[in-house]
């Protein structure tokens, strides 16, 4: 990673979550998140592929958890946007 450093031009890490809390909280995911998770299942055909006739059963159960009352979001978002170096 250090030879792109130049080329870095935004870093960012977002926990979803505290380590320190003992009861993470509990929420339903909300509908940009089903709807975004949908998208990425469309757009996943090697899953399906592997998945074969059970890959809409795979969609619609991971949907289901992130429906339920218990769900909890441990996620932690990493973004990097990087620049291509210009010649000079």
């Amino acid at each position: 990673m250090r030879l792109l450093c130049d080329a870095i031009v935004i870093e960012k890490t977002q926990n979803n979550y505290s380590a320190s809390v003992p009861d993470l909280p509990r929420r339903i995911a909300s509908r940009q998140v089903l709807q975004a998770w949908r998208n990425r299942f469309a757009r996943m055909e090697l899953l399906r592929r592997f998945c074969g006739d059970k890959a809409q059963t795979v969609e619609d159960e991971f949907i289901a958890c992130l429906e339920r009352e218990d769900h909890r979001s441990l996620a932690t978002v990493h973004c990097c946007v990087a620049g291509k170096p210009r010649l000079r």
